[in-house]
């Protein structure tokens, strides 16, 4: 099968769906009754629970798993801006690299992301971005929703959450380019480096996320600025100047996968974690060459 490309937006088999009966066919669904059943039994579509680090997740189950397998390739099919990081080809290290520039920054995220985009920033999205017809757009949104957020447990929550949310975005990077700043996304990271990038800058992205129905992280350590020659932590990558290092729980990570290397005693065992060992060396590299001594610690 001929891989799929990415497009503009205008070019998505969801751009200016005109009727019902053409997003049964986009969604591969049997029939209108089928549609309509889906989206009348709701958040019983979802299996809803609470994980190991106590996040509320909520899976899409049956038929509405497959819509939103499906939805999730045409959502992710549709370009976006080259600030965002959390794309095909990029990642939390080149989001990183993005700002060892040795300039102040800024950053933020955004608060419980996906359960604070909701059913009406979804509908906006469908209605004036995606120019659906109002019907459309609204059975859309139900089926893009679990008790009128995005849910935190379905392949469509990523791509989504930036296309609804993307004006705001959208907004902020202008305002850091006016500033001559550089700014990136990663998932709800946002982060901005630049002479100008000062807690001045960073109240009034604040005030642009509270304006678009969103709140940005409380924490400290999340929301802050950073002088020019402080070290700085972006997206779990340490960056100081120009360089960047391999913080230590980075570190024992790529240590831990080569001890369960070393002790594996089945095949597939071994197999698993030498994978594991050259995905994560491989980050490592990435971030700071120097790391990747990790794999020849020698033996005591």
């Amino acid at each position: 099968m001929a891989k799929q490309q990415a497009h503009a937006l205008n070019q998505s088999r969801l751009f200016a769906l005109g009727s019902k009966a053409r997003l049964v066919a986009v969604l591969n669904l049997s029939s209108l009754q089928a549609l309509e059943a889906l989206v009348e039994s709701g958040d019983a579509n979802y299996r809803a629970y609470t994980d190991s680090d106590g996040r509320n997740i909520q899976y899409p189950v049956g038929p509405m798993a497959a819509c939103h397998k499906r939805l999730a390739r045409l959502l992710s099919r549709i370009e976006v801006p080259d600030y965002v990081h959390s794309k095909k080809g990029h990642s939390y290290v080149s989001n990183a690299l993005a700002h060892a520039n040795n300039t102040p920054i800024a950053k933020t995220d955004i608060s419980k992301y996906f359960t604070s985009t909701s059913f009406a920033h979804i509908q906006r999205l469908f209605t004036e971005d995606l120019r659906c017809p109002k019907d459309v757009a609204w059975y859309l949104s139900k089926v893009c929703t679990f008790n009128g957020y995005i849910p935190t447990g379905s392949q469509i929550s990523n791509p989504l959450a930036f296309l609804a949310n993307r004006p705001m975005f959208d907004r902020i990077h202008d305002y850091a380019r006016e500033q001559r700043c550089v700014m990136t996304l990663f998932q709800d990271d946002i982060v901005i480096s630049g002479a100008a990038a000062s807690k001045r800058m960073l109240n009034d992205v604040l005030m642009e996320i509270r304006r678009s129905g969103l709140r940005a992280s409380p924490k400290r350590k999340k929301t802050k600025t950073y002088p020019a020659s402080a070290v700085k932590v972006i997206t779990g990558v340490i960056v100081k100047g120009k360089s960047t290092t391999l913080p230590n729980r980075r570190r024992k990570l790529i240590a831990d996968a080569y001890a369960r290397a070393m002790k594996a005693v089945t095949e597939e065992e071994r197999a698993a974690a030498v994978l594991e060992l050259r995905g994560r060396i491989n980050e490592a590299h990435q971030v700071d060459p120097s790391a990747v001594h990790l794999r020849h610690r020698k033996k005591q």
